[in-house]
């Protein structure tokens, strides 16, 4: 009975010993992998070229990190649409371009509204209009001359592309 209990004890002990090993591996191979675990190693060529074409530098290692998640995420966005798009899904493809290492939320904070100009011309005046003026509620500019015919654009385009 002596040896049954000390071998139960004993496996114990190896089991907890075990539990330990395996947690701390999981541990270790997590914080030594953390940059794996966010990016591509296959992708770090198209990534060196996308900041080259697009003159990214970045302040530190960690907003570099940061760029390069993003730029993966969209990339496979990119890339998972245009295949939806072959299959006619979509009537439309996406590719690469400058935003491609920025947030949906950075993109749209950055282009979309209006930029205030926070200088401030202190002489200007103000524009007010003359009240003895009679202005038409509207004009047809064709009848006056300003407005031209269409022109044959396509032989112009055509004639470029084959220069080109």
């Amino acid at each position: 009975m002596r040896s049954r209990t000390f071998a139960n004890e004993t496996n114990g002990h190896q089991n907890s010993k075990n539990i330990y090993i395996i947690l701390f591996t999981l541990l270790f191979g997590d914080v030594a992998s953390i940059s794996l675990k966010f990016t591509s190693n296959s992708m770090d060529n198209e990534w060196e070229l996308y900041k080259k074409s697009y003159n990214k530098v970045y302040k530190d290692d960690n907003e570099e990190l940061l760029r390069r998640v993003i730029w993966e995420d969209n990339v496979r966005f990119i890339e998972h649409h245009n295949m939806a798009a072959d299959r006619g899904e979509h009537s439309y493809w996406l590719g690469i371009n400058h935003f491609a290492d920025m947030s949906e939320k950075e993109v749209t904070r950055k282009m979309k509204g209006y930029k205030m100009s926070h200088h401030v011309i202190k002489d200007a005046s103000l524009y007010l209009p003359p009240n003895n003026v009679q202005v038409p509620d509207e004009v047809d500019w064709r009848q006056k001359g300003y407005v031209t015919p269409v022109k044959d654009q396509v032989g112009i385009l055509f004639f470029y592309i084959t220069l080109v």
